[in-house]
């Protein structure tokens, strides 16, 4: 055990300044994958890698692969992730780790689906991959309404508070084992999945109801003003229709029944083109609300 261990007091959270000192000893976080930014007053914020991860849409990046994913990563509400750590970490056996989601990317919706627990000794004997100590692998969902946005190599999705284990080591204590690239799969959110799935099928239902609507809007007006317009062209145009409707209304020129007519079928133009508009706009709208809804929305870093 080195000197630092041996003359702090047993038990509690470790400070940003023994977490530090740890690092310098050669625990806890591999010096070159450890980034001084990330390091809190009691706690370490883990980023990304840009490889050993598995994309919603199911692109698999395994560690050490000869191309890094570069692209960001949106999860949809109901999708499911697997991201590594870009920290290796090798625990001393008298210090575990406690994991939790940034609190930003929380409420957003983000949910961790895999164990909360670094055991002491983690990645100090027992290594894999063919790395200096063992990444933390993250299966992550999101069980929000609004799409997340992740960046690979950017952006910090975990918590790690390190603290120390009272008590001695069980001589019977057996390392931990390390978490195995070809033991990760895309987690599945179950019930949430098909829920999912079942929101998808309400909207294009939902779309295709409006395009019906809209269609027959739209038929309807242009019936409605072409025979608005025929009427008119039969009445100015045909002398005979002029009489009879002349001699129904005695008192009426052929000005005043033209323009009588003029103004009812003006009328009903208007009234039937504000409807049009009206039903036009409404399925417009609502496809750019949900348009608005499917894209991430721009958030300040995680804290």
């Amino acid at each position: 055990m080195s000197e630092l261990v041996d003359h702090e007091i047993p038990g509690g959270v470790l400070s940003d300044k023994a977490i530090l000192q740890h690092v310098e000893n050669g625990e806890l976080i591999v010096k070159d994958t450890f980034t001084e930014r990330s390091l809190q007053p009691a706690s370490y914020d883990l980023t990304i890698a840009r490889d050993g991860l598995i994309t919603p849409d199911n692109v698999e990046v395994p560690p050490h692969k000869t191309w890094l994913l570069s692209r960001q990563i949106v999860l949809g509400s109901g999708d499911t992730a697997l991201f590594s750590s870009q920290e290796l970490f090798r625990m001393p056996k008298s210090v575990a780790g406690n994991i939790s989601i940034k609190n930003r990317l929380a409420a957003e919706g983000l949910t961790l689906l895999s164990g909360l627990l670094i055991d002491p000794g983690y990645g100090l004997e027992e290594r894999t991959d063919d790395e200096r100590g063992c990444r933390i692998y993250l299966h992550v969902a999101n069980t929000g309404k609004d799409p997340i946005l992740l960046r690979p190599g950017k952006d910090q999705i975990a918590r790690v508070q390190f603290l120390r284990v009272l008590g001695d080591v069980w001589e019977k204590r057996r390392s931990p084992r390390p978490s195995r690239w070809n033991e990760q799969q895309q987690a599945s959110l179950g019930f949430l999945t098909e829920l999912k799935q079942l929101k998808e099928d309400i909207e294009r239902s939902e779309n295709r109801s409006q395009n019906v609507v809209l269609f027959g809007v739209v038929v309807v007006a242009i019936a409605l003003i072409g025979a608005a317009f025929s009427t008119i062209l039969s009445i100015v145009t045909n002398s005979q229709l002029r009489g009879e409707l002349r001699y129904a209304w005695p008192d009426s020129s052929d000005h005043a029944i033209v323009w009588s007519l003029l103004l009812v079928a003006a009328a009903g133009f208007a009234l039937t083109f504000v409807l049009a508009v009206r039903e036009i706009a409404g399925w417009l709208g609502s496809r750019w609300r949900r348009r608005r809804r499917s894209q991430p929305r721009r958030r300040r870093p995680a804290v």
